[in-house]
């Protein structure tokens, strides 16, 4: 396409504009994207930063060059290394971090043989942030001797090792020794975490390893998100994570989510306190507990957030798995969810009147009406909405109607995210068309009806209900008759809009 021929179809438009368009592109529609950026050199220049933003690594010996293009190596910033059947060299590792003279962030998604020290070394020498997936397994039995410690100043500002509550399970299914294996990912984490205190940014650990007694003994001046993961191991974490946060102020992101074992007492999170003496976060903005204590006086709810704009009161694993997979796994967790009027005390407690997201797990109960009236009246500025609503006693009609005539209120929302326990809803890995067919006709007339009544708030996008389908449920948008494109968007593959990160085996289902 020519440079004129460009004037035509993308007329004078603003630069930023033109990177707003293919940003969009780059999470909707990737091919459109790559279309855009031959368009002209002008508009190729803007895209190219996109498009390459974000590379996977491949590794294969049937391939040419598995490196990117030379033109487009200078705007790689972030890596993913996915999981491959044989282990690249270590050498590969360092000459490919080497080409990419702007990657910052290196993700790893599978690693067969564990993170060696040499291997750390090189990430170390040409990131500061580094990322360790669900199924990364950075520490395994057979490469304990050949792992930390790592020779080579941590300038790490940003760590992630990703975590969930199923560990045990995938550890069993793997054949490998979960003591083992905490033990070593305990004794590397303290050495790695603790040399970023001074410049760590964002943390994501496991709750089961993560170095307690090391960090309550260090500053964190710059911490901005903050994250836990897995599951509860002792009644002392909460005690030892009120300390810590005490000495991380400067917190934008407070996210802890973590399963509650059914052998261990509930407790609160960060254990009772008056809210004269709550700790000040001036700075935090959003904030994810799971399975809070069902009294509001949780110390967790009397922290001073006076700009806190995302609350979410959610569970951990998600309610929905534990009702429909009542097996030993499942077993294993505590589900304390919350009842409507807890629920109601504890918005009532945390106040929050600049909140622009808000997610809420409950069970029905006298106080639910009251609840959903306060969250339509509570919060001007209110643009996400998610509501995971489970059926209490003999409680079994679809509030559907209801529950779009109250939030229809709400004149700020945009997008409203709907988890309804009803008959209708198929069991996770259905197999049976037809009861698949039956559920998705409900579910697509009921979107209908919702969206008929939202239309009273002017900034209304789409309805999204749960596609119960597949072991990582997702989210399937529903959108107005006047969106132009289609009004139905499935996330077919399952990885858009995932609703839970991990879930345990299910078999499938007639």
């Amino acid at each position: 396409m020519t440079d004129s021929s460009c004037s035509r179809t993308y007329p004078t438009l603003p630069e930023d504009v033109l990177i707003l368009i293919a940003q969009q592109l780059k999470r909707y529609d990737l091919e459109g994207l790559r279309e855009m950026s031959c368009a002209s050199r002008q508009v190729r220049s803007l895209c190219l930063p996109i498009l390459f933003e974000h590379v996977r690594m491949i590794y294969s010996s049937r391939r040419g060059s598995p490196y990117p293009p030379e033109a487009a190596r200078p705007y790689v910033k972030r890596l993913s290394c996915p999981v491959v059947h044989k282990t690249p060299p270590e050498e590969f590792y360092r000459t490919y971090l080497r080409v990419l003279p702007n990657l910052s962030h290196v993700q790893f998604e599978g690693m067969p043989g564990g993170m060696t020290s040499t291997l750390m070394d090189i990430c170390l020498e040409n990131v500061t942030s580094l990322d360790m997936a669900y199924e990364a397994r950075w520490t395994v039995a057979s490469s304990a001797a050949h792992m930390f410690p790592y020779t080579v100043n941590n300038p790490l500002v940003r760590f992630s090792l990703a975590s969930h509550c199923f560990r045990e399970l995938v550890s069993y299914m793997d054949g490998i020794d979960l003591d083992d294996e905490y033990a070593l990912e305990s004794r590397l984490l303290a050495r790695l975490v603790c040399d970023m205190h001074a410049t760590a940014e964002s943390l994501s650990l496991p709750m089961e390893t993560a170095p307690w007694s090391h960090m309550v003994e260090l500053p964190w001046p710059r911490i901005q998100s903050f994250a836990l993961y897995g599951r509860y191991s002792s009644l002392n974490q909460a005690s030892v994570l009120s300390t810590l946060l005490s000495r991380m102020s400067t917190l934008h992101t407070l996210r802890i989510q973590a399963a509650q074992l059914s052998h261990l007492s509930r407790t609160p999170l960060l254990g009772l306190s008056a809210s004269s003496a709550a700790p000040g976060f001036p700075q935090l903005r959003s904030l994810t507990v799971a399975y809070p204590n069902l009294n509001p006086d949780d110390a967790i709810f009397s922290l001073k957030t006076p700009h806190l704009t995302r609350l979410s009161l959610r569970d951990e694993p998600r309610y929905y798995l534990y009702l429909r997979n009542k097996n030993l796994v499942m077993s294993s967790f505590a589900a304390p969810i919350l009842k409507a009027s807890e629920c109601l005390a504890i918005l009532r407690k945390k106040g929050a009147p600049l909140l622009s997201s808000l997610e809420v797990v409950y069970e029905v109960d006298a106080g639910e009406d009251e609840l959903l009236q306060y969250i339509s009246s509570a919060y001007l500025y209110l643009a996400r909405l998610e509501v995971h609503r489970y059926r209490g006693g003999n409680d079994s009609y679809d509030p559907f109607i209801s529950l779009a005539t109250t939030f229809a209120n709400i004149t700020s929302l945009k997008t409203l995210h709907l988890n309804i326990d009803c008959d209708q809803i198929p069991p996770i890995n259905c197999h049976s068309d037809e009861k698949y067919s039956s559920w998705s006709k409900f579910i697509y007339n009921q979107a209908q009806e919702v969206l008929s009544i939202m239309q009273t708030c002017p900034r209304f996008e789409y309805v999204a209900f749960l596609d119960p389908r597949r072991q990582f449920a997702t989210w399937i948008e529903y959108r107005p008759a006047w969106y132009p494109g289609e009004r139905v968007d499935m996330d077919v593959i399952g990885t858009q809009r995932p609703d839970c990160d991990w879930s345990p085996y299910v078999p499938l289902r007639g």
